[in-house]
C-alpha cells in the first residue's frame, strides 16, 4: 500500500479529487463491509485532518468550514453503505 500511495502522491499532485478516492478506497474503507456496524468518529476525524493536509489548511481551521466547503460526506456513512449492501448481497446468496 505504501508504493500505491507514494505513486498516487506524485501522479495526482494538484488532483485533490482522485486524492480523496484513493484516500476513501486505500486506508478509509478497506474492509468497511466488515467492521462498518461498529463505527466512531475516528474515521470523520482522519478524513478532516487528510483533507486539512492535502489542501495546506491550518490544523486548526474549523471543521464546520471544511465539510461546508469541501461537501464532505462522512466516512461512517459511506462505510455504513457499504455494510448494508454486503449483508444484503451476503442474505441474497444464503438463499
Amino acid at each position: 500500500m505504501k508504493k500505491t500511495w507514494s505513486v498516487g502522491e506524485k501522479i495526482f499532485k494538484q488532483d485533490y479529487k482522485r486524492r480523496m478516492k484513493m484516500f476513501g478506497a486505500l486506508v478509509a474503507l478497506f474492509g468497511a463491509e466488515v467492521w462498518g456496524w461498529n463505527m466512531e468518529e475516528r474515521l470523520d476525524r482522519v478524513q478532516r485532518r487528510y483533507v486539512k493536509w492535502i489542501l495546506g489548511l491550518d490544523m486548526t481551521t474549523s471543521n464546520y468550514i471544511l465539510v461546508e466547503e469541501c461537501k464532505l460526506i462522512e466516512m461512517k456513512e459511506k462505510a455504513l453503505k457499504r455494510a448494508a449492501r454486503y449483508e444484503g448481497k451476503a442474505y441474497e446468496n444464503m438463499n
